[in-house]
């Protein structure tokens, strides 16, 4: 009895590790908001186990982990028994008031488990799918179509979600990127430039490549078409032939962290649950979160499918707010990368901490701090484009800088390896 029991229980474990779902498996690629109906689709770049569930809501997130205070909706899909091929396209679209009718898979289930908002994508909104739980959930895919316009503005410059500190609040049409996702690798802002939303939105690219190939497009929001006018054929139908090549994620990152010992030391440490293919980390930072610069290289294990644990100290850290990344190469040159993690340090000693007055601007924009003339000021827009043809005065322990031309909207301020976002009005 004793040997039975523990082959049941060996297989449990094994059935369990087999029918998990894991970040960028799915990825979305249509979003309706106007009539006649709400939907949504999504593609599989891994095949999804028979039985597997995978959640979806449209309720958004005012911080890493947590559901903004509303009323949003939240759905459970459950594939199949034969589960669902690598390359399959399925949409999803409110027929009946919430109800979401499937296409494109015969066999799985699409069942409301919470929310009395009503199942409604207007007015700009957001996607989220995970798995574990709604009050645990794993984040494996989003996508936001929401600008930041309105008041307060709300956009982070980085992300391309909304910025948190606030601006978010109970907004059903604002949503903080996802814990463990990163925009352009696994999830997607479609609009991250103020003032350009649409309400329809669909990917236009390539569907024939490996699943990396295309989870890079996907997730690329210059490879997306949008209009105000009429909703997308976002049905299987309305795609070209999906020819995916499944390619294993080449990690399962478990854990990721960024932190500073008594020494202003920046100790970065991961961990992966499993690794295909993997030649190599190379540790990135960053000043402003868009430039990238080199930090150290780490071998990997190749293939694994037990845990391991990396680690690296980097005793020469960037002053101020400075961001680190993982970028992990496979022995073919594929890239991957980990999300973002920011940190911050006080001002060397030859440098008083930025300060920049007022905020929000309207023409002279003050920065404050012991700069010379010859310090290397730079500016960039929500969507992390540098803006060109400022003039900057030298004025005692301060610089100044003729913002008047820029258009309305939020900036972000690097000078000397610090950071400070301010509002044009």
């Amino acid at each position: 009895m004793k040997h039975i029991t523990f082959t049941f229980l060996l297989f449990l474990l094994v059935y369990s590790a087999k029918s998990q779902v894991s970040i960028g498996d799915i990825a979305f690629i249509g979003y309706n908001e106007d009539l006649p109906v709400d939907g949504f689709a999504i593609i599989t770049l891994n095949t999804i186990p028979g039985s597997s569930t995978i959640y979806f809501s449209d309720q958004g997130l005012d911080s890493p982990s947590t559901w903004v205070g509303n009323t949003e909706d939240h759905w459970v899909f459950t594939a199949p028994t034969g589960g669902i091929p690598c390359g399959t396209i399925i949409s999803f679209n409110e027929n009946t008031t919430d109800v979401l009718t499937i296409s494109g898979v015969s066999g799985a289930t699409m069942v409301h488990i919470s929310g009395t908002g009503l199942f409604n994508l207007s007015g700009g909104d957001q996607m989220i799918a995970y798995t574990g739980s709604t009050a645990f959930p794993t984040f494996i895919a989003g996508l936001t179509s929401d600008d930041g316009n309105g008041t307060p503005t709300c956009l982070d410059p980085i992300t391309g979600w909304s910025a948190n500190g606030g601006c978010i609040g109970t907004n059903v049409n604002r949503c903080h990127i996802p814990g463990g996702l990163t925009n352009g690798v696994n999830c997607i802002s479609l609009y991250p430039n103020i003032g350009t939303e649409l309400d329809n939105s669909k990917y236009n690219g390539t569907l024939t490549g490996t699943s990396t190939v295309l989870r890079a497009a996907i997730n690329n929001s210059g490879n997306w078409s949008g209009n105000d006018a009429s909703n997308y054929d976002i049905s299987p139908s309305g795609y070209p032939t999906p020819s995916v090549t499944c390619v294993p994620l080449p990690i399962v990152l478990t854990e990721f962290s960024v932190v500073k010992d008594i020494q202003d030391h920046v100790n970065i440490s991961w961990s992966t649950a499993s690794e295909v293919n993997n030649d190599y980390f190379e540790i990135e930072n960053s000043a402003d979160g868009h430039e990238w610069q080199f930090v150290s290289k780490i071998s990997g294990k190749g293939n694994t499918t037990t845990s391991q644990h990396y680690s690296f100290t980097d005793q020469k850290p960037l002053s101020g707010t400075s961001y680190y990344r993982i970028k992990q190469v496979d022995f073919d040159g594929q890239m991957s990368y980990t999300p973002i993690k920011s940190i911050s340090f006080d001002k060397n000693d030859n440098y008083k901490s930025l300060r920049i007055t007022p905020n929000p601007v309207t023409h002279q924009l003050n920065i404050h701090g012991e700069y010379t003339a010859k310090t290397q000021i730079q500016i960039f827009n929500a969507q992390g484009r540098k803006m060109d043809g400022l003039l900057f005065h030298k004025e005692s322990e301060s610089m100044s800088v003729d913002v008047s031309h820029l258009p309305t909207g939020l900036y972000l301020l690097h000078i000397h390896g610090e950071s400070s976002r301010f509002i044009k009005y």
